[in-house]
């Protein structure tokens, strides 16, 4: 196997050396890490040897120039799975968005606040008219998003977006998801360019949230 010095590069550049290295000796085991390399967490020590011995048994069906390839296709159809998992949309899925956009967030304000000039000061009473400004537009928001034709209005361009991504919205929760987003659509001119933006974040959200916990799912994936 590979030697790679650890303290010169990062954890995921030795996941994609030592994979790159293992394509001459492909195993088992490495499903897990081309896992990895796509995003999704492993959570498999307790049943680590019934999933080898599961691709294992799948792996002898081929010749072995070919398992590679295979490793590759079984790594693709489990996170396929698993993303499918989360294909509906509800309340508690969009407060985990919520909660990662606002870490997400909190990460950018600092590294602005790192750039900002000593000159702040300033430019203070600038600031609390923008403020004032910003506060009276933003509850012409809050009041039209709280219009009920606007609201089913959105939740109708919701339904539409959910639907073109291959995701579902969960019947009975469309009213609450919406309140869960309106700080993500004031402001914004056009609700429904909102609605897509946020979507989008949902769905990056469940791409980098999968976690392989269950033999279940590695079994019965389709195999190519």
């Amino acid at each position: 196997m590979l030697r790679l010095p650890m303290l010169s590069v990062g954890s995921e550049e030795i996941e994609r050396r030592r994979l790159q290295a293992i394509k001459s000796r492909p195993e088992a085991n490495d499903v897990f890490g081309q896992l990895r390399l796509n995003g999704v967490k492993v959570d498999c020590d307790s049943w680590r040897s019934e999933s080898i011995h599961a691709i294992e048994s799948v792996l002898k069906k081929y010749k072995e120039c070919c398992w590679y390839f295979m490793i590759c296709s079984i790594a693709m159809a489990t996170r396929k799975e698993l993303v499918k998992s989360k294909e509906v949309i509800d309340v508690e899925l969009i407060k985990e968005v919520v909660e990662y956009l606002e870490k997400d967030d909190d990460e950018e304000e600092e590294e602005e606040e790192e750039e900002e000039d000593d000159d702040k000061s300033d430019s203070d009473s600038d600031d609390d008219h923008r403020e004032r400004s910003d506060s009276d537009a933003e509850e012409e928001e809050i009041d039209d998003l709280k219009d009920e034709k606007t609201r089913q209005e959105c939740i109708k361009q919701l339904l539409e977006r959910c639907s073109k991504m291959g995701f579902s919205v969960k019947k009975g929760q469309e009213q609450q998801i919406l309140d869960l987003m309106i700080p993500y659509l004031r402001g914004s001119l056009l609700y429904f360019m909102a609605i897509k933006f946020f979507m989008r974040r949902v769905s990056e959200y469940i791409d980098r949230s999968c976690t392989l916990d269950d033999l279940d799912r590695l079994k019965y994936v389709p195999y190519y």
